[in-house]
């Protein structure tokens, strides 16, 4: 694993070096830390920021939820018909990594 520079506001979670030397290595993780560290996120914004495609996530995105892991919500955008699906940590996920990156440090 590529050692963790500093970011330049101070934070030592570097989401760019986290995606691209643990992806491969563990989805899930991947995926809780980026909604840890931008929050809110939908599919496609997700795909974004890991560099996946969003039918890629939808998976790993569903087992998830299913743990309980992550939250998937449904709602309108002002000025857009129908509902949009948005991902966020539950608690419990939020819980996970706060004390992974406490037991082990950030990644």
């Amino acid at each position: 694993m590529p050692e963790i520079e500093p970011r330049e506001d101070g934070s030592d979670l570097d989401i760019d070096t986290v995606t691209n030397a643990r992806f491969r290595e563990d989805k899930h993780d991947c995926v809780l830390y980026a909604l840890r560290e931008e929050g809110k996120s939908s599919a496609r914004e997700l795909g974004e920021t890991l560099g996946r495609s969003e039918n890629g996530l939808h998976y790993h995105l569903d087992r998830l939820v299913d743990a309980g892991l992550v939250v998937n919500r449904r709602q309108s955008v002002p000025g857009r018909d129908g509902l949009y699906s948005y991902y966020e940590l539950t608690g419990l996920g939020a819980d996970l990594i706060d004390a992974e990156r406490t037991a082990f440090g950030a990644y």
